[in-house]
């Protein structure tokens, strides 16, 4: 638990390695959470991951309104842009600048209400996953 009560939070298996791998393919990765960004900070500190990251943006409770400006932003390739996420809205958000969409089940949907409501391109089971698409 953490210092509010709270399940503390965990690394999901693979996530690390899948990260490391990624950045040494010179991959640019960038998070886009609905998560308080100090505690989307907190978790990438207590992890060691925000590294692996070009930009953290938290709080951010539409996503398909913001995504275009992080995309000009960070000059992303949308052609070339991949978005993952474990809710509708996110694969919504992606679909939204017409990146490819990849659903995670491991979030609060199920991967059958991923297939209903958000129709992504490809659903994975667990982050390695995706260095085989």
């Amino acid at each position: 638990m953490d210092e509010i009560g709270q399940p503390a939070p965990r690394l999901y298996r693979g996530v690390r390695e899948t990260l490391e791998l990624l950045a040494g393919r010179s991959i640019n990765m960038t998070i886009l959470s609905s998560c308080f960004h100090y505690e989307l900070l907190r978790e990438l500190k207590t992890f060691d991951l925000k590294k692996y990251f070009l930009r953290v943006f938290g709080s951010v409770h539409d996503k398909v309104a913001k995504i275009p400006d992080v995309v000009r932003w960070l000059n992303f390739d949308v052609g070339r842009t991949i978005v993952i996420g474990d809710m509708a809205h996110d694969i919504d958000a992606g679909r939204s600048i017409g990146a490819k969409t990849v659903a995670l089940t491991w979030g609060y949907y199920l991967r059958e209400r991923l297939e209903r409501e958000a129709s992504p391109d490809y659903i994975i089971d667990s982050l390695p996953e995706i260095l085989l698409l």
